[in-house]
C-alpha cells in the first residue's frame, strides 16, 4: 500500500489564512464571551463508558471525530477515518479489511476469528473482516477508543473500539439533503428527513447513494474494462417513543448494498524479472490507473441491520436492553497473481456473518460518592466462508465451505468511587465464556485442497477468561484532569481457515496496557489531550501467507510476544471565534519480543532456466524478535484548519487537512527485493470552500481530497508469483450543494 486511502489539508493554506488573520489584527481582541460560546459549542459529549460524559473528563484514550470534520474532511466511509485517527491503519481488498490501531490489528479475520478491534454502528456490533468498511451516513461523530477493551464494551477487543453514533431522532420536523458532482462522472446524494410522529414519538429516516466510474483501466480486453468503481446505496430508519416520563423505547433497522469492483484492481510490484508471471511476459499494471486481468464479474454485498433499545428511569438507576440482529453477505473475486493471466484468480470469496446479541445494563445516575454500572450480554455469531481459485490445475477451494459458530456470555462491571471532588477510583471487570465450533466439508464443483478422507470434519474450542481494569482520575481543576490506568484485553480464540485435520487451535491473544494521561484546555483559546501507554501484548495471533502448490491460504497461529509503547497528543487551537486548528500526533515503537517462528517471503532467483522457478517462494522460517511490529507507522498525524470569512448575510468557509504516516512493513522485508513490502512514508492534502447563506440554510462548495495526486496503494502483500498491491484513489475533485429545511 503505497500511500493508504487518507484525507489531509495543507500546511500552505494553513499560512495563508494565517496571513489573512495577521492582516487584521484587530480581529485577535474576540471578546470572550465569543470565545467561550464557541468552546461550548464544541465540546463533544461521548458514550464510551456507557454514560454521557464530555471527553474532556473520561480517563480513556479516545479520538472523537465530530460531523464538522468528517464533513469538512471528506471522509465519508470507514476506510477514510485513519485520515484523521493517528496510528489507524486500514488495509483491504474489496470488501475485506485489516485494520490496525497502535500496531495492534488482524491481518485476516475470517470464519472462525474475529478482528482485533470492535467495531460498532451506534449498540451494534459488526463482526468478521466484510461489513465494517461502511458508509459513514447521517453520523454525529465517530468514536475510536484505543487500547484493550475487556470490560464494558459488548465484544471484547486488544486493539480497541470504532464506534459509529448516528444521529438521534429530534423533536421538530427537519431535515437536509446533499448531493455532489465530482471527476470520474462521481455523484452522491446523501438526506434525512426527521418526522414528529405526536408529542411523545418520532422517526428519521436517512438515505445516500454514492456512484463514480473505475479509477482504474484494464490493459487486456479479456477482463472488466475498469475496476474500483463505486456503487453503493443505504437506507436507515429510527423510531423513537417515549410512552411515559420514564420509558424510552428506539428501534432502528438499515440496510445497504454495493455492487462494483472497488479495491479489487490488483497489480504485480517490481523487480518484475523475478515475477515468475511478468519474467514469462505476462501483462501487470506499471502505473497508477492501470491493471491487468481476466476477471469479468464484480463484487456484491448486502447488508441488513436492526437494533432495539428499551431505557427506563428507575429512580435509583436507569436500565437499558439492547438487542441487535445483522446478517452481511459478500461474494466477490480477486486476481491474486495480478497479471491478465489466469493463474491464481479467485473466482468468488463468499462470506457471511449472522450476528446476534442481547444486553442488559443497569446504571447508576450519579451525582453521590459512588458511580457504578453493571451489565451482561449474550453473543451469537454465524460465520461462512468459501473460496474458490481458477488456476492452472483446475479450480480450487483451499478453505472447502467453513462455517464457525461462536457463541459467548459475559457479565460485566464498574465501579468510581469520588474520594472527594477532585480523586476518584475506578474499577472494573469483565467474565468471558466463549464456545466455538467449526465444520468444513467439501465444495461442489471444485478440486477440494483439503482430503475428501477427512471431510467433512468439526471441532470445538472453550475459551474463558477474566479481564480486569482499574485507574485513578485527578481533577486538578475545572479545566485539566490527570489519570493513571490499567486495563487487560482479551480477544477470543478459535479456528484458522481452513482448520485441516488435525486441527490448530488458534488460542485467545491478550494485551496489558499502562497509560498515564492529561486532558484539559488553557484559557478558551487551547485545549489539548496528551496520553502515553505501554503494551505488554503476549500470544499474538499472527497471520502469514502459505502458497503450496499454487495455493494460497492465510494460516493463523499463536506465533508471537511484543512490547509496543506509544505518546499520542491531540489539541484544538482557537485563536478566533470563527478560526480553528485542530491537529494529532502519534508516536509509536513497538518490536515482537519473542517471534522464532515467523514467516518471511522472498524471491527466488534461479534464472538458469528463464522464466522457472521465479517467484515468491512458500515463505523461509525466520526469527523476527526483536523486529519492529508490522503495519505500524512509527510517525503519523493529521493538522486541520477551518476559517469563516463573513460575506454579506452569509459565511465563506474554508477548510484544509493534511495528514502524514511514516514508513512501515507490511510483511518482513528479508532482502532488497522485497523492498515492495515496505511503505514508503507519506502525505496526502484535502480541502473544500464554500459560501453558507441564509443562516446556513444552505450551502455550495468545492472539495479536493488528495489534491496533489499522490501514488498510494490500499494493501501490499507477498503471494506465488510476486507482490500484489492494490492501488488506492487519486485526485478526486467537485462541487458540493447541501440545503437544510
Amino acid at each position: 500500500m503505497k500511500k493508504d486511502k487518507i484525507k489531509m489539508g495543507s500546511a500552505g493554506l494553513i499560512l495563508s489564512v494565517s496571513s489573512v488573520l495577521l492582516g487584521s489584527a484587530a480581529a485577535w481582541a474576540q471578546d470572550a464571551d465569543a470565545q467561550q460560546a464557541m468552546a461550548i459549542a464544541d465540546e463533544i459529549i461521548v458514550t464510551a463508558q456507557r454514560r454521557s460524559e464530555s471527553l474532556a473528563r473520561v480517563p480513556l484514550a479516545i479520538s472523537a471525530v465530530g460531523e464538522n470534520l468528517l464533513q469538512s474532511g471528506s471522509i465519508d466511509n470507514a476506510l477514510a477515518l485513519q485520515a484523521v485517527v493517528p496510528g489507524l491503519v486500514v488495509n483491504n481488498i474489496g470488501s475485506s479489511s485489516s485494520i490496525f490501531l497502535r500496531g495492534v490489528g488482524s491481518r485476516a479475520a475470517l470464519a472462525g476469528l474475529e478482528p482485533s478491534i470492535a467495531t460498532y454502528q451506534d449498540d451494534r456490533y459488526i463482526a468478521g473482516a466484510q461489513g465494517n468498511l461502511f458508509e459513514l451516513m447521517d453520523v454525529e461523530r465517530v468514536e475510536v477508543v484505543k487500547g484493550p477493551q475487556g470490560v464494558l464494551f459488548g465484544r471484547n477487543a486488544t486493539a480497541g473500539a470504532i464506534r459509529v453514533i448516528t444521529k438521534e431522532v429530534e423533536s421538530d420536523f427537519g431535515g437536509y439533503v446533499q448531493a455532489s458532482y465530482g471527476n470520474y462522472d462521481a455523484y452522491q446524494v446523501r438526506g434525512a428527513i426527521n418526522l414528529p410522529l405526536g408529542e411523545n414519538a418520532g422517526l428519521r429516516v436517512s438515505a445516500m447513494t454514492h456512484q463514480h466510474d473505475g479509477y482504474e483501466k484494464n490493459l487486456v480486453t479479456t477482463g472488466r474494462s475498469r475496476m474500483n468503481d463505486r456503487s453503493v446505496s443505504a437506507i436507515r430508519a429510527k423510531l423513537k417513543l417515549e410512552p411515559s416520563d420514564t420509558v424510552t423505547l428506539r428501534l432502528t433497522l438499515d440496510g445497504s448494498r454495493q455492487d462494483d469492483s472497488s479495491g479489487l484492481a490488483t497489480v504485480i510490484l517490481p523487480p518484475y524479472d523475478l515475477s515468475t508471471l511478468t519474467a514469462n511476459g505476462a501483462t501487470t499494471g506499471v502505473r497508477q490507473g492501470e491493471f491487468a486481468s481476466s476477471i469479468t464479474t464484480k463484487q456484491r454485498q448486502r447488508t441488513f441491520g436492526t437494533q432495539f433499545r428499551a431505557d427506563i428511569d428507575l429512580g435509583f438507576a436507569d436500565f437499558a436492553s439492547i438487542t441487535t440482529y445483522g446478517d452481511n453477505k459478500a461474494a466477490y473475486p480477486m486476481d491474486y497473481d495480478g497479471t491478465n493471466v489466469v493463474a491464481l484468480d479467485i473466482n468468488k470469496l463468499r462470506a457471511r456473518n449472522e450476528t446476534f446479541t442481547q444486553e442488559v445494563q443497569l446504571v447508576s445516575q450519579g451525582g453521590g460518592a459512588l458511580d457504578w454500572l453493571a451489565g451482561a450480554i449474550y453473543y451469537d455469531n454465524k460465520a461462512y466462508l468459501e473460496t474458490v481459485l481458477d488456476t492452472s490445475a483446475g479450480r480450487l477451494t483451499p478453505t472447502s465451505q467453513q462455517t464457525a459458530w461462536t457463541k459467548s456470555y459475559a457479565g460485566f462491571g464498574q465501579l468510581t468511587w469520588h474520594l472527594n471532588d477532585q480523586i476518584a477510583l475506578i474499577a472494573g471487570g469483565r467474565y468471558t465464556h466463549d464456545r466455538v465450533r467449526v465444520f468444513v466439508e467439501q465444495s461442489p464443483g471444485a478440486i477440494n485442497t483439503i482430503p475428501a478422507a477427512s471431510l467433512p470434519f468439526k471441532d470445538a474450542a472453550t475459551f474463558e477468561k477474566f479481564t480486569p481494569k482499574a485507574a485513578i482520575q485527578w481533577n486538578i481543576d475545572s479545566e485539566r484532569m490527570l489519570y493513571a490506568s490499567y486495563s487487560r484485553g482479551f480477544k477470543s480464540g478459535g479456528f484458522a481457515a481452513p482448520p485441516t485435520p488435525p486441527a490448530v487451535v488458534v488460542q485467545p491473544e491478550i494485551l496489558d496496557n499502562y497509560e498515564i494521561g492529561f486532558k484539559g484546555s488553557f484559557g478558551r483559546m487551547l485545549s489539548f489531550a496528551l496520553s502515553g501507554f505501554y503494551y505488554d501484548y503476549k500470544d499474538l495471533q499472527v497471520s502469514a501467507t502459505i502458497t503450496n502448490n499454487n495455493v494460497i491460504t492465510q494460516l493463523t497461529t499463536n506465533a508471537a510476544n511484543a512490547t509496543i509503547k506509544g505518546v499520542e497528543l491531540e489539541a484544538t487551537l482557537r485563536p478566533l471565534s470563527n478560526f480553528s486548528i485542530t491537529t494529532a500526533l502519534s508516536y509509536l515503537d513497538g518490536e515482537y519480543d519473542d517471534y522464532g517462528s515467523a514467516v518471511g517471503a522472498f524471491y527466488n532467483a534461479d534464472t538458469a532456466t528463464p522464466g522457472s522457478g521465479l517467484g515468491m517462494a512458500t515463505g523461509v522460517p525466520i526469527n523476527a524478535s526483536g523486529m519492529d511490529i508490522l503495519r505500524m507507522p512509527k510517525f503519523s498525524g493529521f493538522v486541520s484548519g477551518n476559517y469563516q470569512i463573513p460575506v454579506g448575510s452569509g459565511m465563506i468557509e474554508t477548510s484544509a487537512t493534511y495528514s502524514f504516516k511514516s514508513k512501515y512493513d507490511y510483511e518482513f522485508v528479508l532482502t532488497e527485493n522485497t523492498r515492495n513490502l515496505r511503505q514508503p512514508g507519506f502525505g496526502i492534502l484535502s480541502g473544500e470552500i464554500g459560501y453558507a447563506a441564509d443562516g446556513g440554510r444552505w450551502k455550495i462548495s468545492a472539495y479536493g481530497v488528495n489534491i496533489l495526486d499522490k501514488t498510494y496503494f490500499n494493501l501490499r502483500q507477498s503471494g506465488s508469483t510476486g507482490v500484489i498491491a492494490v492501488y488506492g484513489e487519486p485526485r478526486t475533485y467537485g462541487i458540493r450543494l447541501e440545503a437544510k429545511f
